[in-house]
């Protein structure tokens, strides 16, 4: 699963999420699953698992600057409220 940016128009970047369940994604196809809805706007993520549970991390423009954002689930299906960190 990745989290693709893909300028929308000057200054809105919006976040698409394309996942592949090959055992090598490099050789497998692609799922377009479409825009990732999230609060702030970002330029890029990754999803991780810790301790049984599947997170989202994100980089939120906030202001003049960026944040780290995280929920927590798949990103299609984020589970959790989104908090920022930093």
């Amino acid at each position: 699963m990745r989290a693709l940016p893909v300028i929308g128009h000057a200054f809105k970047v919006v976040l698409l999420v394309a996942t592949s369940l090959a055992a090598c994604p490099a050789l497998g196809k692609w799922l377009d699953r479409g825009k990732l809805k999230t609060h702030l706007t970002g330029i890029g993520g990754t999803v991780f698992d810790h301790a049984g549970k599947r997170y989202f991390v994100y980089s939120a423009y906030v202001g003049d600057h960026s944040d780290l954002v995280i929920a927590q689930g798949f990103p299609v299906f984020m589970e959790g409220a989104q908090q920022r960190v930093g």
